[in-house]
């Protein structure tokens, strides 16, 4: 089954909202529904080595897994698309190319509950849902944003303060 333009931009805005809120500097989001939509960013929990258990590892992979829990705000079964499980499978793939290492009797039911949990509730939070709802419908428009005019827009549609670790607009790539 194939996603509409719709979905596929409530899941980029995801992405994209998460990371500018932890700190993470936006490069590009490109949407459209011939399979070529991404998202180009860069935040510290990519460039660190990866432990489960620490703070900006959890935030890396959140920012991964919020695609697929703003797409569950707007449909009933996301499991029916192809990219959903490899938002998950993403994840897990870059836990362990950073030599993460599973504790034992962690599966991916528990994976996903530790780290799904967290990235529903950050995208099922009223204020962050307006920035990816904002965001989500100029990229309907747009199909294409550098960063700069991403975290332009985010700082404008922010309904209360900006977030602490979010980067000023002129931080992120033009």
């Amino acid at each position: 089954m194939s996603l509409t333009l719709t979905e596929i931009c409530h899941h980029e805005a995801g992405h994209a909202v998460s990371c500018w809120y932890y700190g993470g500097k936006l490069e590009l989001v490109a949407t459209g529904t011939d399979g070529n939509s991404l998202i180009s960013y860069q935040h510290s929990g990519f460039s660190a080595k990866l432990d489960y258990r620490h703070a900006q590892s959890k935030e890396a992979v959140l920012i991964i897994l919020s695609g697929l829990s703003a797409m569950l705000r707007i449909i009933s079964n996301p499991w029916d698309y192809e990219g959903c499980y490899k938002d998950i499978a993403g994840a897990e793939d870059l836990m362990k190319s950073q030599a993460w290492v599973r504790p034992d009797g962690y599966d991916l039911n528990k994976f996903y509950r530790d780290f799904g949990g967290p990235s529903r509730t950050f995208c099922f939070n009223t204020s962050n849902w307006q920035l990816i709802k904002a965001l989500s419908k100029e990229l309907m428009g747009q199909k294409r944003m550098r960063g700069q005019a991403i975290a332009k827009l985010l700082e404008a549609a922010c309904p209360l303060e900006k977030p602490e670790r979010a980067l000023p607009w002129q931080q992120h790539s033009d």
